[in-house]
């Protein structure tokens, strides 16, 4: 596979297959997902409240969390398929436990 100079890519100069997934994520995919970890979250939040899971529903809803930021950075690697931030947030590096 040739490598791009991501710097210097777009989608009207450089092919899709030459950015990092080689095509392009889904907007409509991305955003529902969002909205329906947002949703979770704020349903995992009343839950652990209600029944007094206080641990298993923080650790759910930072979950949801790590999750709608990762569909965030599929939704920059829409708009411009050679973000490197975009790669980064989408493979989870925001919400690495290292």
């Amino acid at each position: 596979m040739a490598t791009a100079n991501w710097g210097a890519c777009n989608l009207k100069d450089c092919s899709i297959q030459r950015s990092i997934f080689q095509y392009r994520p889904s907007l409509a995919a991305s955003s529902i997902f969002i909205a329906l970890f947002g949703l979770s979250l704020i349903i995992h939040g009343f839950q652990g409240a209600k029944y007094r899971q206080w641990t298993f529903g923080i650790l759910m809803m930072v979950g949801c969390a790590c999750d709608m930021v990762g569909y965030g950075g599929r939704i920059i690697m829409y708009n411009d398929p050679w973000a490197f931030a975009g790669f980064m947030m989408q493979i989870g590096e925001s919400c690495s436990y290292n």
